[in-house]
């Protein structure tokens, strides 16, 4: 079976056959409350209810305050066991780690410059309950 994948004006989003969604964003772009509301109702409506998200976030992306604020929420974090973050530069990594823990959500997340070592990480999540 052939995987559907949806764009936004962000991102492209895919689910693996595994069950991990896949969030790739697009070069240079800043991501907004609207785009990102409109990737959440996607992943919603067409994936799995217990996400594992890998997020590559590694073409230079930024996100407005309003956007990390709007992670926080239930909304946001609804049926989301574990989010990783894949990054190519290991400076973005202690800086997004840094921003991860103070923009803590409900659910666990890490920043990865490996890609198998976040789908390892993501893959140890799939068993656990969502609280």
């Amino acid at each position: 079976m052939e995987k559907q994948v949806f764009k936004t004006r962000t991102a492209k989003i895919w689910t693996r056959s595994d069950g991990i969604s896949i969030q790739e964003f697009f070069e240079n772009i800043e991501v907004n409350l609207s785009d990102l509301k409109e990737i959440i109702k996607i992943a919603k409506k067409h994936f799995n209810k217990e996400n594992l998200i890998l997020v590559d976030i590694s073409k230079g992306q930024s996100i407005s305050y309003e956007a990390r604020e709007f992670l926080k929420s239930k909304e946001a974090s609804m049926n989301v066991k574990a989010v990783a973050y894949k990054t190519i530069s290991k400076t973005n990594r202690i800086i997004g780690n840094f921003l991860t823990y103070v923009n803590k959500p409900d659910y666990p997340t890490k920043l990865f410059t490996n890609e198998e070592k976040a789908i390892k990480w993501l893959l140890k999540h799939k068993a656990k309950n969502i609280s």
